[in-house]
């Protein structure tokens, strides 16, 4: 994404917010990979465990549901500020690249 913008959005201050706004989404996008990662591990530990109640299961669901709310709150915030940094015909080119960092990053 990070190399269409020079070529897509015109104005050399909006660029900028644009390129900043990439990286913090790369760098949520991966960190969310990690929690995800980890909460994986955590439930399948817990569940390899006889002695693990129902109550400490739910506990980290609960835990990974709030840590899922505030990525999604973060990455929503990054996309509105690209939006707002581009007109809608640079943002029609630049999409489809937000689109697929998204959808590469849930794998």
């Amino acid at each position: 994404m990070s190399e269409a913008v020079p070529r897509t959005v015109t104005d050399a201050n909006r660029a900028a917010i644009v390129q900043a706004s990439i990286g913090r989404l790369e760098s949520e996008l991966v960190g969310f990979r990690t929690t995800l990662e980890n909460f994986e591990l955590d439930l399948r530990m817990m569940n390899a465990r006889r002695d693990v109640q129902r109550s400490q299961l739910a506990e980290r669901l609960d835990q990974f549901d709030l840590e899922r709310k505030a990525a999604r709150t973060r990455v929503l915030d990054i996309h509105l500020q690209m939006t707002a940094a581009t007109t809608a015909e640079e943002w029609k080119h630049l999409s489809k690249y937000e689109r697929a960092a998204l959808v590469a990053s849930g794998r």
